[in-house]
């Protein structure tokens, strides 16, 4: 399988994040280990940044090539500069993926544990031997955590929900918990017409029924807040995302609220994590 990882001038972000990859074991246990044979995991950067980033520099910043050749990972860059968007260095990586799945782990990105990868695809060979068909997605939760040690930390989806395919018609899960099949990723790739908001209309597609994806109800990533999709929204952004065409009506509404929130930025995380927990209950 491939991890693709996005990287745009954010060295220690993209280090952390190589780090966590590298972490990953495969269990010694369970019925599907010799599934993930020679290549385990693909590491298929695209760099974006001013000074390209290098492979020795990058293994160097972890010290020693030898975890690199126990586990049978192998490293590509793909070099996109000046860079053109977000969705497009995202599409580049999916033509590049020479892994039967993918995840995406962008630079500041980390796994939950260890084993989250390995948990990912042992789902997917599950899913398989039980259906005799693999699924577009395996899908787990996110720990979603806010900058600053004094707001507290959730999970999406939360643990509460008994409905998972009912929390999916209104809701995406984090694309870092997502291994997605690449025979479905070769057909459909990111459309370019919204800026902020086109991997909603990629989940909601790889997810369109109950038979395309397993969740795992587990942790598998953590997420920290602080990118532009998880800040309230200043008028320029407002704009740009009500004229997205893969926003929903009612998306569009809740922009327009969370405009008029923009004030309690600071607070904000607090009322995501509120809302999260509610939903759990009514889900």
């Amino acid at each position: 399988m491939t991890c693709i990882v996005l990287t745009k001038d954010n060295q220690t972000e993209l280090v952390d994040t190589f780090l966590s990859i590298l972490s990953q074991k495969v269990s010694t246990s369970g019925p599907h280990l010799q599934c993930c044979s020679s290549h385990f995991c693909e590491i298929l950067i695209v760099d974006g940044s001013v000074e390209p980033i290098a492979i020795p520099w990058l293994i160097g910043k972890v010290g020693t090539s030898d975890r690199l050749k126990a586990c049978g990972f192998s490293i590509h860059i793909l070099r996109q500069y000046p860079p053109s968007g977000i969705y497009t260095a995202m599409n580049l990586g999916l033509v590049n993926a020479q892994g039967e799945s993918l995840i995406f782990m962008n630079s500041g990105d980390s796994f939950y544990d260890e084993f989250s990868l390995h948990r990912l695809v042992d789902a997917r060979y599950e899913h398989r031997r039980s259906t005799g068909r693999w699924p577009r997605v395996v899908f787990g939760q996110a720990l979603i955590m806010p900058v600053g040690n004094h707001l507290p930390s959730w999970l999406v989806p939360d643990p509460h929900i008994s409905d998972i395919s009912r929390w999916l018609r209104a809701f995406t899960p984090n694309h870092q918990t997502m291994l997605v099949d690449s025979l479905w990723v070769s057909q459909n790739h990111f459309v370019l017409d919204a800026p902020h908001s086109a991997d909603l209309t990629w989940m909601r597609s790889a997810l369109d029924r109950n038979s395309s994806y397993s969740y795992l109800g587990e942790p598998v990533a953590r997420f920290r807040l602080g990118g532009v999709s998880s800040r309230l929204p200043d008028y320029r952004t407002l704009v740009l995302r009500l004229k997205e065409p893969s926003r929903r009506p009612l998306e569009k509404f809740a922009e327009i609220c969370k405009f008029f929130l923009y004030p309690l930025q600071t607070i904000y995380p607090l009322a995501m994590s509120l809302k999260s927990r509610l939903i759990g209950f009514i889900y």
